[in-house]
């Protein structure tokens, strides 16, 4: 009799540890996936302190950005220009990263792209050294090939922080590519004063449109008397756009002044107002 409940009570007991070994490993598999997605989901701590690193060698490279073109104008004495933001200048300051000066012959001012190990920044910087911090998530610059009355064979290189998988330029086949975040070399001819749309398809399924158009630039020297200073020094002009600047008398010898500016394109003097276009002013 006590025997046969002895057997009965195993029987109970050995029922009772499998229904909760059971859920000792259901309770250890749904705190499994909790840890995994605390580590490694999308707001995770793996990821959050990726996102905290990178911002970090943004925010670093921007400082440094800053402080180079501070020291630029200490030695020149606050006279600093664009004509003095070089590539060659910008990799001597900093030499642990990669820099890129480009030239931005439409707007007057001048894209800088930095690398440091994989993070990229790119900034604009104007006339007066204001930088900004460009925003888009991917950039381009082109090197022209050849070019001829209507149209110009360009390679095109495009970079950002996030990788890259597919290009679309307009009559062309799609190119693919398996996540670069720079791509160089993509040759392609288009015809002049024409808007081209290029999409870029990025690794986190977004698409970035880039509005790129070519137009014939021509050369501008300035000649200016002692004294009398412009507040336009690009050095290029585009074909059917108008030059504009404004041109004063350095300190108080005049009360008046007639501008005496001579303004070449190729060699040839312009003073056609609907290409050049000069204001005088009292002072």
């Amino acid at each position: 009799m006590n025997s046969e409940k002895l057997r009965m009570n195993n029987k109970k007991c050995k029922g009772i540890t499998l229904i909760a070994l059971i859920i000792t490993i259901i309770i250890l598999l749904i705190l499994a996936g909790v840890t995994i997605n605390v580590l490694i989901g999308d707001n995770g701590l793996f990821s959050t302190a990726k996102k905290a690193a990178d911002d970090y060698k943004k925010a670093e490279i921007s400082e440094r950005l800053l402080i180079a073109i501070a020291d630029l104008q200490a030695e020149k004495k606050g006279g600093a220009t664009l004509d003095d933001i070089t590539e060659e200048w910008l990799n001597s300051k900093m030499p642990d990263c990669d820099c890129t000066v480009r030239e931005n012959i439409e707007t007057g001012t001048k894209t800088i792209i930095i690398k440091k190990d994989e993070t990229i920044q790119t900034y604009i910087i104007d006339e007066t050294l204001n930088i900004t911090e460009m925003e888009t998530k991917v950039g381009y610059f082109y090197d022209i090939i050849e070019s001829n009355e209507n149209n110009t064979k360009i390679s095109l290189s495009l970079f950002g922080n996030i990788g890259i998988t597919k290009v679309e330029l307009p009559g062309k086949d799609p190119i693919t590519y398996k996540g670069e975040k720079e791509i160089d070399g993509i040759e392609y001819t288009m015809q002049k004063k024409v808007e081209y749309t290029v999409k870029v398809t990025l690794e986190n399924g977004e698409v970035e449109e880039l509005k790129i158009s070519i137009n014939d630039y021509y050369d501008i020297k300035i000649n200016l008397q002692d004294g009398i200073s412009i507040d336009n020094r690009a050095k290029k002009v585009g074909d059917g756009t108008t030059y504009e600047a404004t041109v004063s008398v350095i300190g108080e010898n005049s009360e008046y002044f007639l501008s005496i500016l001579n303004v070449t394109v190729n060699g040839n003097l312009i003073d056609d107002e609907s290409k050049v276009n000069v204001r005088t002013r009292k002072n």
